[in-house]
């Protein structure tokens, strides 16, 4: 948390949970966004909630600051499809030998999403 934040408080609190405050939570949420995929700064999001709400438990710390930090709003990522002149392509070059209808099979899946056409 400390590498990743201006505030001078931030390397305390990256060594003592105790130390940390709601904007320290807030600025390294943002920077997980800005940085890594929406998953993973939501499975980060969660996993601070659950380590705070540990040590609110443990009567560790007295009140958690992940309390009021709200999980930001990620874009979705819309995933390209094929449209039906390249699924016309890669059908009419499907190799037609005892493999060409298992690979005809795999394409024609909605799910099947091929590096390059």
């Amino acid at each position: 948390m400390g590498e990743e934040s201006s505030d001078r408080d931030a390397e305390d609190a990256a060594q003592d949970p105790t130390e940390v405050t709601k904007a320290h939570c807030e600025s390294f949420q943002v920077w997980m966004i800005e940085t890594r995929s929406a998953s993973t700064a939501l499975n980060k999001h969660k996993a601070f909630q659950q380590f705070f709400k540990f040590l609110l438990d443990e009567e560790e710390i007295d009140r958690s600051p992940m309390a009021r930090v709200k999980q930001l709003q990620t874009p979705q990522k819309l995933v390209p499809i094929m449209g039906d002149d390249d699924t016309k392509k890669l059908l009419d070059n499907t190799n037609r030998t005892f493999m060409g209808p298992r690979d005809e099979a795999r394409h024609r899946q909605p799910s099947y999403r091929p590096e390059s056409v």
